[in-house]
């Protein structure tokens, strides 16, 4: 029941997209995101995580969000939600191609296990990086694994992704000095020898790595309830 009716919903929310015949399961690729195999892939994934756990999870990935805040298609959609066992067990993730732009909802009776901090790290830590490489299918299936393994107590893959977020930082750590060192060396013996010199570089090349590796994310106002028992306000990712 699940399958079909998400792509009901999914023509609600993005009445533009185009459909891909044949396209059944927890995955509904309307942003063509996915190749086929990648998408059954998935499907074969999230539809085992029913057999061996009470939640459900599904993906739905559309074109656009037509000025519309995807917020509103996540609720929309959430609203919906048909489960094939308790609604209040259920996790959607939403992913808009063109706006860039990812929410995650959860059910109720799964906001203790899958928080809005933890579906943060999820895209902070292990969708974002993948997707700004391109890499659709890696993102979203890794993402799923640890929202899975999250909602049975498991942080592992959050854990693994955070101590390869911090290698990454020492590196850049590392290389912020060996940029900025020199300059202000040399910003310094101009000054002392009375040359005169700007100390506006270093801070322009600073805010630019800031702006660069920035992560922009909002949390739902936890005021979604829904007749399916979607409460947990939602965490909105942009990569």
């Amino acid at each position: 029941m699940l399958p079909l009716l998400l792509l009901t919903l999914l023509a609600a929310v993005a009445p533009a997209a185009p459909q891909r015949p044949g396209a059944k399961g927890w995955v509904i690729d309307g942003g063509d995101l996915l190749n086929d195999a990648q998408e059954q892939t998935l499907n074969d994934l999230l539809k085992s995580y029913t057999v061996e756990a009470t939640s459900e999870i599904a993906v739905v990935t559309i074109p656009a969000l037509d000025g519309q805040p995807i917020e509103t298609s996540a609720r929309r959609v959430a609203r919906e939600w048909p489960g094939t066992g308790d609604r209040h067990m259920g996790v959607l993730l939403i992913i808009a191609r063109d706006d860039r732009r990812m929410q995650w909802e959860v059910g109720r009776e799964l906001n203790e296990q899958l928080t809005d901090l933890t579906c943060g790290r999820i895209v902070r830590d292990i969708i974002r990086p993948e997707f700004e490489k391109h890499r659709y299918y890696e993102g979203i299936r890794a993402g799923i694994e640890a929202a899975h393994a999250a909602l049975q107590g498991d942080l592992t893959p959050l854990r693994r992704s955070e101590k390869n977020q911090r290698r990454s930082a020492s590196k850049l750590g590392w290389l912020l000095i060996a940029v900025i060192a020199p300059i202000a060396i040399f910003v310094h013996t101009r000054r002392r020898k009375g040359l005169g010199a700007t100390g506006a570089l270093p801070t322009v090349l600073l805010s630019g790595v800031g702006r660069h590796a920035g992560y922009r994310s909002e949390v739902g106002d936890g005021n979604f309830g829904g007749t399916n028992a979607f409460s947990g306000g939602g965490t909105t990712g942009i990569w």
